[in-house]
C-alpha cells in the first residue's frame, strides 16, 4: 500500500529541479511524485520519507525567495499573491503591523509589500523597523494615498519602490524584476 505525503512545491507543474536532485539515487524508482496546484505529492511504498529526501526538500524550500504582504485589503493580498507565485515566490499575508512583527520573527522575507494605512498604524512608520532589523529585505510601499510627501519619506527611510493603488500586474512584474 502506498502512503501519500503532501509537501509544498516551487510552482504547479514544475518538478524538474526536484527530479534532477532525486535521480542522484536518493529515491527508489517505486516512488511516484508530481507537482500540482502548488503541492509536491510523493507516493512511497514504505512507511515514511527518507531522511535524505526530506533534507533535500527542506533545503530546496528554504532557498526559495519569499514575500510578505502587509495589507488590510484581502483583494490586494490575493492579487499580489497570484502575481508573485508566478515568479516562484512563496507568499505570506498579514493585515496589521503587530502581525507583521510576529511574522518577521518566524522568517525573514526577501521582499515586503507594505501598505501605508493599516488598522494599527502607518506603514511609513514601520519602514525604519524593517531596515534596522532586516536590512537585506526589499520594501515596496503600496498605497491608495499617493502623496508626494509620503513618497519622499518612504524612499528616504529605506523603501526601495513606491507604488500607487490601483496597480497592474505589469507594474508588479517589473518591480520583481528590478528588486530580485
Amino acid at each position: 500500500m502506498f502512503r501519500r505525503a503532501v509537501l509544498f512545491c516551487m510552482k504547479p507543474g514544475d518538478y524538474s529541479h526536484f527530479r534532477e536532485q532525486l535521480e542522484i539515487g536518493t529515491m527508489p524508482s517505486t516512488d511516484y511524485f508530481y507537482c500540482n496546484a502548488g503541492f509536491f505529492v510523493v507516493y512511497r511504498p514504505n512507511p515514511g520519507l527518507s531522511n535524505h529526501f526530506s533534507s533535500l526538500l527542506i533545503n530546496y524550500l528554504l532557498q526559495m525567495p519569499n514575500a510578505l504582504i502587509i495589507d488590510d485589503e484581502t483583494d490586494i493580498w490575493i492579487l499580489l499573491s497570484n502575481i508573485l507565485r508566478k515568479h516562484n515566490l512563496r507568499t505570506y499575508y498579514v493585515n496589521n503591523l503587530e502581525a507583521a512583527t510576529k511574522r518577521l520573527k518566524q522568517e525573514v522575507p526577501s521582499i515586503i509589500f507594505l501598505d501605508n494605512h493599516l488598522p494599527d498604524g502607518f506603514g511609513l512608520d514601520f519602514i525604519q523597523f524593517i531596515k534596522r532589523h532586516y536590512p537585506a529585505t526589499k520594501i515596496v510601499m503600496i498605497t491608495g494615498y499617493d502623496l508626494q510627501s509620503d513618497r519622499n519619506r518612504a524612499l528616504s527611510e529605506g523603501a526601495d519602490l513606491f507604488i500607487s493603488k490601483p496597480f497592474s500586474s505589469d507594474i508588479i512584474n517589473d518591480t520583481i524584476k528590478k528588486l530580485l
